[in-house]
């Protein structure tokens, strides 16, 4: 339970900023703490930096029909790419270079210290101490930050069965047998489809998207 916890509210890490709030950690549910990060978000894309290109809806018949010729992205500030905590967290994605959870993926030198870059990136921002005091407020988590670092690390890097972990499950993208599983991080579409390497077939709705992930 405690995990999961910690994994609900890192979720969506490298795109938080600032807090003007203050609140009682020790009795706000993780809903509320969510809610509060999110709305916080400074650092997040705005409307301007950001074009979305949806086309037509999706096909309910058949997966391989594309109904958009084109991607979805259009295009994506490079100012906002060049921020800290993006440009680092770009670094870490590309040390994820296959999705399956069938073959085994190593903790390289190399994305250790692409994570331990991007977490520093992140570490001093309100909403990251937030969701740490709360984590350590509810007795989620004891120790200090360099602890909490380390288990943050356990829990996103190592795998939990041949190549299956909990970074490449939200962020870089999973696969199993050829079935994306898990894939909930929009700034790895936009460079995945860049590359060609996943074909965006239309939406369900506009929070609902149709791909095919095509050579991760």
């Amino acid at each position: 339970m405690k995990n999961y916890i910690i994994l609900s509210l890192f979720s969506s890490l490298g795109l938080l900023s600032a807090l003007p709030f203050i609140y009682d950690s020790s009795s706000a549910d993780v809903t509320t703490i969510l809610n509060v990060m999110a709305k916080s978000d400074s650092n997040k894309a705005s409307s301007s930096d950001i074009k979305l290109d949806y086309q037509n809806m999706a096909s309910h018949k058949s997966d391989s029909h594309d109904n958009a010729p084109k991607p979805l992205f259009e295009s994506v500030s490079s100012t906002l790419l060049a921020k800290p905590s993006y440009a680092s967290f770009l670094t870490l994605l590309s040390t994820y270079t296959q999705s399956s959870i069938d073959e085994p993926d190593q903790v390289t030198s190399a994305r250790s210290t692409a994570f331990t870059n991007f977490v520093e990136s992140i570490k001093s921002t309100l909403p990251v101490q937030t969701a740490f005091n709360y984590l350590k407020s509810n007795s989620y988590i004891t120790g200090d930050w360099t602890a909490f670092e380390k288990t943050l690390s356990d829990l996103w890097l190592n795998s939990y069965n041949v190549g299956y972990s909990g970074f490449k499950m939200v962020f870089s993208g999973a696969t199993d047998k050829g079935e994306v599983i898990g894939f909930s991080n929009w700034v790895q579409f936009y460079t995945l489809e860049k590359s060609s390497a996943i074909n965006y077939h239309g939406w369900f709705s506009k929070d609902k998207v149709d791909f095919i992930k095509q050579t991760l």
